[in-house]
C-alpha cells in the first residue's frame, strides 16, 4: 500500500506531506501557511477549532481573523508567497491557484500580467525546486508542472 494511504490511516501528516501530490482548487487568500503570515507579518491567523456549519460561520471567521489586513496589492501577493509556502510544507508539486475578477481588479488593476507575474515572483522565491517545467527535483516522480491562473 503506497505511504499516502498508510498515513492517512494513521492519521500522520508528516507522512502524507512527503508524498507528491496536486492542489487543484486554491483560494490563495485563506490557503496560506499561517505561520509564514505570523513570521513575516506578525498577524496570527487562528485554525478552525471544528468544521464550519454555514457559510454565516465562515464570514465570521473570515471577518475576525482576515477582514481587511490583506487588502492591498502587497499583502495580496504577500499571501501568494505564504500559499506557495503551504503547499511546498504539504509536498503539493502541481499548484492551480488564482484570483476572482473582483481581487484583480481591486488589487491589480484589471491587469492579468501584473497577477501572473506574482504568483511566477512568489515561486521563484518560495519554491524555486519546484513546479517548473519538467521534472521537480524535489519530488521526481511527478511532472512538476505548475499551473498558475
Amino acid at each position: 500500500m503506497s505511504q499516502f494511504i498508510e498515513g492517512l490511516k494513521r492519521h500522520s501528516l508528516e507522512d502524507i506531506r512527503v508524498c507528491a501530490k496536486a492542489d487543484l482548487h486554491n483560494h490563495f487568500v485563506l490557503g496560506g501557511s499561517r505561520e509564514y503570515i505570523k513570521r513575516y507579518k506578525n498577524i496570527e491567523i487562528m485554525p478552525l477549532e471544528r468544521p464550519l456549519s454555514s457559510m454565516q460561520e465562515m464570514n465570521g471567521w473570515s471577518d475576525k481573523y482576515i477582514g481587511s489586513r490583506f487588502d492591498s496589492s502587497d499583502m495580496r501577493k504577500f499571501l501568494i508567497e505564504a500559499t506557495f509556502q503551504q503547499a511546498k510544507n504539504d509536498g503539493v508539486t502541481v499548484l492551480e491557484i488564482g484570483e476572482d475578477v473582483w481581487g484583480l481588479g481591486e488589487f491589480f488593476r484589471n491587469d492579468i500580467h501584473e497577477l501572473i507575474n506574482a504568483f511566477y515572483e512568489a515561486k521563484a522565491k518560495i519554491a524555486p525546486e519546484c513546479w517548473r517545467m519538467g521534472k521537480c527535483t524535489r519530488y521526481p516522480k511527478s511532472s512538476g508542472i505548475v499551473r498558475v491562473g
